[in-house]
């Protein structure tokens, strides 16, 4: 079976990522890792792979969840538990490497 969406976890002090699930529908995808990113304690951050791009779940500024859209890539949040604040997705993970 062919999947067109592929959830997968990006740990973020060292930037490895690891594909955790295939899908059919991009809505079942985010649902999925809406249900397990509990889980993870903050120290991941989710995304699902698809045909047109990868989407990330992370925060906004205030702190509440949200996907972002391939297309905005270069602007997602996540939260950062070694520093106890949302920071930008690229700064996480390079800043650590």
């Amino acid at each position: 079976m062919e999947f067109n969406f592929i959830v997968g976890k990006l740990l973020l002090k060292n930037g490895t990522e690891k594909n955790i699930g295939g899908f059919l529908e991009l809505k079942k995808a985010q649902e999925y890792v809406e249900t397990i990113h509990f889980d993870y304690l903050y120290s991941v951050a989710f995304f699902v792979d698809s045909p047109e791009g990868r989407y990330y779940f992370g925060e906004d500024r205030k702190g509440k969840k949200r996907w972002y859209s391939p297309e905005e890539r270069e602007q997602v949040l996540v939260y950062d538990c070694s520093m106890d604040e949302i920071r930008e997705l690229a700064d996480v993970v390079i800043g650590k490497k």
